[in-house]
């Protein structure tokens, strides 16, 4: 299984955050017309170190909740946090390193979504 479908899993496997977004999660950006409210992310890695034939990796994990208002933007950031911060299993260890942010976001010529930001840093073996 690979980084993003053990994400992708994980996120999806949490009650609070399926409650919210159903099947909506997804490792991409979300289009310009997009069901709501979702959840989408991003993942920078690179390799740190080489054992063998183990490659360790770390970087960042951005998350991000897509949503029609501010506090549904907000409830999701509540339920990605203990999703996924202390995630550790399949040496996998992923660190929540800030708060919540919040903020309207222009995703067309006439239309505003809310989107929520939770930054983790994240270490695996590949």
């Amino acid at each position: 299984m690979t980084i993003q479908e053990k994400i992708f899993a994980r996120l999806s496997a949490y009650t609070g955050l399926k409650d919210l977004v159903g099947t909506r999660i997804m490792p991409v950006i979300l289009g310009e017309n997009p069901s709501l409210p979702a959840v989408s992310w991003d993942l920078q890695t690179s390799p740190v170190q080489a054992q063998e034939a183990t490659v360790f990796m770390s970087g960042t994990l951005k998350v991000y909740g897509w949503a029609a208002t501010h506090d549904e933007a907000l409830a999701i950031a509540a339920q990605v946090l203990p999703a996924l911060d202390r995630w550790t299993g399949d040496v996998i260890i992923c660190v929540s390193t800030s708060g919540d942010s919040c903020e309207a976001v222009q995703v067309a010529p006439d239309r505003w979504n809310w989107m929520s930001e939770t930054d983790f840093s994240i270490a695996y073996v590949a």
